[in-house]
């Protein structure tokens, strides 16, 4: 993705796997799609570029051949050096798939933090806009190595940030949808989890 802040391409994920569970999860094979059933609640843990490892909580809200939604919280402290960026549960993500036909999904995605989370996470809207492209362009396959602003999915223009008075938070969504924040659908979508 592109960093923002050290201005140049970075890598995102350092290292990512599966859990068997928490607290004490032990490292294991990735998840089977047998596995990943409506319902189920599955761990991970991830590397980030900049945070380090943290372990995250996924739900599989809904799997079926035409739609996969899955939401991701994380379970621990994240922190960036020794500085608490968010507490559990603090940093949320939901992501919607939907088939459109044979060979093609919508994708969907919204990024939440918590009121209670460190201000220095608020205040780098450009830095969640390309962290939340860097995860569309993977999900795409579209190549990582291009200027951030013109992929395929004018990320910039797809991007919805909206501030919700009742939680007193940003909420961020993108999708692969040209214009999204004129689709009422993606508009809808952020003013549910408000």
């Amino acid at each position: 993705y592109w960093s923002v802040t050290h201005k140049q391409w970075q890598t995102l994920i350092l290292d990512a796997h599966a859990l068997t569970g928490v607290p004490s999860g032990q490292r294991r094979r990735d998840f089977t799609p047998d596995e990943m059933k409506e319902g189920k609640v599955l761990y991970f843990e991830q590397a980030d570029n900049l945070a380090g490892k943290s372990i995250y909580r996924m739900l599989i809200a809904e799997a079926s051949p035409g739609r996969i939604v899955f939401n991701v919280e994380n379970v621990n402290t994240i922190r960036y050096l020794l500085i608490t960026l968010f507490h559990p549960g603090e940093m949320q993500s939901i992501y919607y798939l939907d088939r459109e036909s044979e060979n093609v999904w919508r994708y969907y995605s919204i990024l939440r933090m918590g009121k209670n989370a460190n201000g220095l996470t608020a205040g780098n809207e450009s830095s969640s806009i390309n962290r939340a492209v860097a995860f569309y362009r993977h999900l795409a396959g579209i190549p990582t190595d291009r200027e951030p602003w013109h992929c395929s999915m004018r990320s910039w223009e797809s991007t919805t940030k909206k501030r919700c008075s009742k939680r007193n938070e940003w909420i961020y969504g993108s999708c692969g949808i040209d214009g999204c924040p004129t689709t009422p659908s993606c508009i809808g979508k952020l003013k549910k989890l408000c």
